[in-house]
């Protein structure tokens, strides 16, 4: 194995250590009893794009079609989202978060950025730069395959 070989596979590691890490400080914030990550994350993809569909939602998400309307009835019966007919296309319907559903992702985020902040404190601006700019390398190139 070469070492880039060795430190992509590092790499992966660390993102998925990561991405476990930053699931359980979601949950460790979310006020609200029994809403999963998932939850969380397709009520904070519906509040930053308005009037997005349930496709959208599920190939945000990588979830069957089946998955995401069950995740999304869920959402509309604890009252965070509701359904809405398209105008132009009846068979169509578009989610959109209500005022709770808003209130809730505001607070996650202002939570969840506050305690980041705190705990990335020794990272420099130098630091956060470098490590934003290779992450949209990544971004782009796994975007485009």
């Amino acid at each position: 194995m070469t070492q880039k070989q060795q430190q992509i596979e590092e790499l992966l590691r660390n993102m998925g250590k990561m991405r476990r890490m930053f699931e359980a400080c979601i949950h460790e914030f979310c006020e609200v009893p029994g809403m999963t990550t998932m939850q969380y994350s397709a009520l904070k993809y519906l509040a930053y794009h308005r009037g997005a569909s349930v496709g959208d939602v599920g190939e945000f998400l990588h979830l069957s079609k089946s998955s995401t309307t069950q995740l999304i009835e869920r959402l509309v019966r604890a009252g965070y989202a509701e359904r809405e007919e398209r105008s132009d296309d009846r068979r169509s319907v578009r989610i959109l978060v209500t005022a709770i559903g808003r209130e809730v992702v505001a607070k996650m985020k202002d939570r969840y950025v506050k305690k980041l902040t705190k705990q990335l404190a020794d990272l420099n601006e130098q630091d956060v730069s470098e490590y934003l700019r290779i992450q949209r390398i990544i971004i782009n190139s796994l975007e485009q395959n």
